[in-house]
């Protein structure tokens, strides 16, 4: 892939710019190989044994381009603290002076120092991009699945199914000091979270701690480098590369028993580990391909902030999934059906949006007062905000559903009248499917826990329809 010639007329913070066309961004090359074998053990075609094994890419389109592109891989968005001192919402210092201002004196606002000071600046080598990235590190999934199949009596089998798949070839963004210099995890000061004293929480008034601030010599003064995780294998105490692997079991009831009794479905069952305990300059905190200041793509979903929080494990029992579902036939040339579910209910994590002075204290004794815009961002991973436990590690209530549905097929001579009532959420659950996940300090404000998504009502609907 690539990209043409493109040009963009200057604006208040960037002067006019002008990219010349390239090719070949990325340039992947990829052998997945995928093998698939079955066995008729006994030669009855009544049992059998599946196997197979398969490498995937993941689907990438032009991501990867647009990031590399001179626009893209330029700095476009900074922080800085404003103190509105004057207190008429307007930022009156000199927006376009990076450096920190105090104005107070004469009228004006306190402005904090910007966090890269290469913001709205044409300057493409402020992300460089390895050729591990662009030219030999796609991402890619090997799945192995294993299964036995066998049949109970005429229509009607059982399956068992082991499935196990992970990921490979990782892409992590490391910070290069203006000196040229990896930053390293020495650059960073670890601070704590006072978590709040809510015994919904079970480290509650506790500290946790685990999070990290940029030194405040070093805030901004860095370029972004992309390259492949490997290069930080055995380093900074890394045993292993990231990883994220799955393990799961799947049991399956299928048949077709006399008088044209349908019944099916089955247990899903599986465990999910990703680990992420990678230091590339921040501790435990590895950035992917975007780079944007702490923020990442392939971990900001877990938070990979606070002790622990590196190694999320969702367990057996937080991923059964069990349904079943099957149709009879009654009288009067009606036939009826079901599907039933039992699955695990809303994830209950819980993130503070904020990390202020009030809360925060660093374990190198630094002033909580000086911690910066950055570190809300490198320690928030997504806008949901800072880890106050252990992601994917609290779940709901568990909730059932039940459908039912009974219709009758007409023959009208030319064409088929069909005639159905369906009957959803039978049980009318009330299953809770989502709640707030964000936590205020303030109890008046706070909405944590408090429901999002429901389980929709009881619901029933008579539909006819005409096939010709």
């Amino acid at each position: 892939m690539g990209y043409p010639d493109a040009s963009l007329p200057a604006g208040l913070f960037v002067p006019a710019r002008q990219v010349t066309a390239l090719s070949g961004i990325p340039t992947w090359n990829d052998i997945n190989p995928r093998l698939g074998a079955a066995w008729d053990v006994f030669g009855n075609g009544r049992t059998a044994v599946k196997a197979s094994i398969g490498r995937y890419n993941q689907l990438s389109r032009s991501d990867l381009t647009r990031r590399f592109h001179p626009f893209s891989s330029s700095v476009n968005a900074a922080s800085r603290t404003w103190n509105d001192v004057n207190g008429n919402y307007i930022p009156d210092c000199d927006v376009q002076n990076f450096a920190a201002q105090d104005l107070s004196a004469s009228g004006g606002d306190i402005c904090g120092v910007i966090s890269n000071p290469n913001f709205g600046k044409f300057i493409p080598s402020s992300t460089v991009f390895d050729d591990s990235v662009t030219k030999d590190n796609r991402d890619f999934l090997w799945d192995i699945n294993m299964e036995v199949q066998h049949e109970l009596t005429h229509g009607l089998s059982v399956n068992f199914a082991y499935n196990h798949n992970w990921d490979g070839n990782f892409t992590v963004t490391q910070r290069i000091g203006l000196d040229g210099k990896p930053l390293g995890p020495s650059a960073y000061d670890e601070f704590c979270i006072t978590v709040p004293n809510d015994s919904r929480l079970p480290n509650a008034g506790q500290q946790r701690c685990g999070f990290y601030d940029i030194r405040q010599d070093l805030y901004g003064k860095y370029t972004l480098r992309v390259t492949n995780a490997k290069e930080f294998e055995n380093q900074y105490g890394n045993t292993h590369l990231p990883q994220r692997y799955w393990d799961g079991i799947t049991v399956g009831l299928n048949g077709r028993l006399p008088y044209s009794i349908r019944l099916g479905g089955g247990l899903d069952v599986g465990r999910n580990v990703d680990d992420h305990c990678f230091t590339v300059d921040v501790p435990n905190q590895p950035m992917d391909i975007t780079g944007s200041d702490g923020l990442n793509t392939r971990w900001n979903s877990l938070n990979s902030q606070g002790d622990g929080a590196c190694r999320a494990v969702t367990s057996w029992m937080n991923n059964l999934d069990f349904r079943l579902n099957g149709s009879i036939p009654i009288k009067g040339g009606f036939n009826a059906s079901f599907i039933f579910r039992n699955t695990v209910g809303a994830t209950e994590d819980a993130f503070i949006q904020t990390a202020t002075a009030a809360n925060v204290t660093f374990k190198n004794g630094r002033a909580a007062s000086t911690l910066t815009p950055l570190a809300t961002t490198l320690n928030a991973g997504s806008p949901q905000g800072i880890t106050l436990q252990t992601p994917n590690s609290l779940f709901g209530d568990r909730f059932n559903q039940l459908d039912l549905s009974v219709n009758k097929s007409l023959n009208i001579g030319w064409g088929r009248l069909r005639l159905a009532f369906d009957l959803y959420n039978a049980l009318n659950s009330n299953s809770i499917q989502n709640v707030t996940t964000a936590y205020s300090v303030n109890a008046n404000a706070n909405r944590w826990l408090r429901p999002t998504t429901f389980l929709d009502p009881r619901l029933a609907r008579v539909t006819a329809s005409v096939q010709f």
